[in-house]
Parts: C-alpha cells; sequence; structure tokens
C-alpha cells in the first residue's frame, strides 16, 4: 500500500476524531488544507433527485484512493432541454441569478480506479458516478465563490448544500469505505 493510502485508511479508521460535512451528492468531505479535501462517497447518503451536472469555481485534481470514479464531461450548447442556475456553494449557498436554458452535450467518460487521478478546468461541467466507498483526495486550484447546476428543464433544482455530518453518518460511511477497501 502506497504512503497516501496508508495515511487516508488511518483517517477514516480514526475519522470519529475529525470534523467532516456531508454532503448532498453522497459524499462524506474532510478538510485536510484549505486546498485538500477528502472525499468518501456513499450511495445511501445521497439526497434524493439532488442535482448533479455541475461545474466548479475552481479547477481540481481528483485522485482515486480506493474504489472507482468515473467521470462524465459535458459541453454546453444551444437549447432549451435543461436549466443552468448559477449558485454561490457551500453551507448556505443558495441559486442566484436568472436561470437560463441549455442544453449538454456528453463530450467524454472515463473510469478511474486505485491509484490514477485526472484533472478537471473550473468552466468545464461534469457529472461523477461513484463505487459505494470510493475515496478520493481533491487538491483545488484557484478559488471562488460561483458555480453553475444544471438539471431537467422539467425536473426542479435539487441542492446538494454541504452541512455537518453527524457522528452516526461519519461512523456509517467510514465503516463501509473501510470494509470495500481496495488500493
Amino acid at each position: 500500500m502506497n504512503h497516501t493510502a496508508v495515511f487516508v485508511r488511518h483517517i477514516l479508521e480514526n475519522a470519529r476524531r475529525f470534523e467532516w460535512s456531508l454532503q448532498g451528492l453522497g459524499m462524506l468531505r474532510l478538510y485536510l488544507t484549505p486546498e485538500t479535501r477528502l472525499h468518501v462517497w456513499s450511495r445511501k447518503h445521497r439526497v434524493s433527485g439532488v442535482t448533479e451536472i455541475h461545474d466548479h469555481p475552481w479547477g481540481f485534481t481528483s485522485h482515486i484512493v480506493s474504489g472507482r470514479i468515473v467521470n462524465y464531461i459535458y459541453r454546453e450548447f444551444c437549447g432549451t432541454s435543461y436549466v443552468k442556475q448559477k449558485i454561490e456553494c457551500g453551507p448556505g449557498g443558495v441559486a442566484t441569478g436568472k436561470p437560463e436554458t441549455t442544453d449538454l452535450h456528453l463530450l467524454s467518460g472515463a473510469g478511474y480506479g486505485p491509484g490514477e487521478s485526472y484533472k478537471q478546468k473550473a468552466p468545464e461541467i461534469h457529472e461523477t458516478i461513484f463505487s459505494d466507498g470510493a475515496v478520493s483526495l481533491i487538491e483545488k486550484v484557484g478559488q471562488g465563490d460561483y458555480a453553475h447546476v444544471f438539471y431537467l428543464a422539467d425536473k426542479p433544482f435539487v441542492s446538494a448544500e454541504p452541512r455537518k455530518a453527524t457522528e452516526q453518518e461519519v461512523i456509517e460511511i467510514t465503516r463501509n469505505a473501510l470494509n470495500r477497501w481496495r488500493t
């Protein structure tokens, strides 16, 4: 097992010692530094109907420590099938500005396993599909407060806004990740 995997596994085995947030996309999140986050993915903890396709106010590199992540990249073009909504990121984040109509075209999709990484630029529109219990380290590049979400025009916007995770959620999600640990 490499040094990163050993370090991450130690954090998961001692997860109750840290302050975690839970994001509606089904992601338990721990800030290791202002630029580095640990994500532990859980299908059970996704908000029902959550709006998944989005961009970011900053670029990032995602390092897969355990499990599998598939990242789909979309391109926006003129149309009316989707709603594009600007949002303020973080806790208490809200939709801001007037929604626009657009369409999305799937450009690519690639899967990544333990020891693999991928990079993404801030304005790239993407959707993350994960194996239950997957673990990833995210290194942010840049800053920003606003992003965009994209959802089908006939569906409502469902926020993935983060909140403080309960101790029970931390235990359940990290235990699941450790039980499925594959590096």
